[in-house]
């Protein structure tokens, strides 16, 4: 993956399509038992079609993606967990709506793609913080 641009935060607009793919993937997954691993998953190949459309490369398709994403995890993977994965049907849609909406709205793909592999990590900075708070 690419570095994020030296000297510079990441663009408003970067950031609400980043959030904005989080949301629909996590959506994609509702009622799953590994919800947020799987919508995490799916935000780092979105990343990967999005460097590769870049690249002028073919994306693969989503079977064969599902299977480098699952090799390039790192620690134990929950029971199920792959099942899920491999059962979401969504990714051309999702790939293609990010695509077309960061072109719309001028937000630079690279950023976007480097962004989107830093989801993961915000979101469960987020969850974590949640957790400790005390409930009211």
């Amino acid at each position: 993956m690419t570095a994020p641009p030296q000297g510079q935060g990441f663009q408003i607009d970067t950031v609400r399509l980043v959030v904005a793919s989080f949301v629909e993937a996590m959506h994609a997954f509702a009622g799953q038992r590994y919800q947020q691993q799987l919508a995490e998953v799916t935000c780092v190949g979105l990343s990967w079609i999005v460097e590769d459309r870049l690249a002028g490369v073919n994306a693969p398709e989503w079977p064969a993606l599902c299977e480098q994403l699952l090799d390039s995890m790192q620690g134990e993977k929950p029971q199920g967990f792959a099942e899920a994965l491999r059962g979401y049907d969504g990714m051309a849609t999702l790939a293609a709506g990010v695509v077309d909406l960061a072109r719309e709205h001028k937000v630079d793909l690279a950023e976007f793609a480097v962004a989107l592999t830093q989801a993961g990590t915000i979101a469960r900075q987020v969850a974590k913080i949640r957790q400790e708070q005390p409930k009211s």
